[in-house]
């Protein structure tokens, strides 16, 4: 985290890269904390270049990354990468009421609510997979990798993420 924040101290705020570091630092106990939620097979690597259209049907390319998780994660990702700050604004609360209903439809009952807070915690993996993207480098385009970068870390902010989960308290269980 320390090299990502290194190579890219003009894309984030003071405010971002101190949470950043944070939850480097608890970043076990985090990702405990988001595979709490109904489990089921996600990609975990949803940004815009691993997206394509083949006719009129959506799909994704690089399942590399494949694993069992919380279906919320692919949603976050996918919403703080590939739509610039004011789209993700606009369709937030449609896509997610979406996205609630198709839960529903398959038998799964979740509030709106608490759908919403496990959209708001999940955000907190993309910007950290961008940010480290950079750090490792030659992954992906610079310039777009930092355009995502700059999406997740608005996504971060509005959404208050790293609030979220100090008030979690990063997910870290006392017995």
């Amino acid at each position: 985290m320390r090299l990502a924040l290194k190579k890219a101290p003009h894309l984030l705020s003071d405010e971002c890269a101190k949470g950043a570091l944070e939850y480097a630092r608890h970043r076990k106990s985090i990702m405990a904390l988001l595979n709490q939620g109904p489990l089921t097979l996600i990609h975990r690597d949803c940004h815009p270049g691993n997206f394509f259209w083949q006719n009129d049907q959506p799909g994704f390319l690089d399942w590399q990354l494949v694993r069992i998780g919380e279906g919320m994660a692919d949603v976050a990702y996918f919403m703080a990468t590939s739509l610039p700050s004011e789209l993700r604004q606009e369709a937030e609360s449609a896509c997610l009421e979406l996205y609630r209903q198709e839960l529903e439809t398959a038998g799964i009952n979740v509030d709106y609510e608490t759908l919403s807070e496990r959209y708001r915690l999940h955000l907190s993996y993309p910007f950290e997979a961008m940010l480290l993207t950079l750090a490792i480098g030659e992954l992906m385009d610079k310039r777009g990798n930092e355009i995502m970068i700059q999406r997740a870390a608005q996504a971060v902010a509005d959404h208050q993420v790293f609030e979220r989960l100090r008030d979690q308290n990063y997910g870290i269980t006392v017995s």
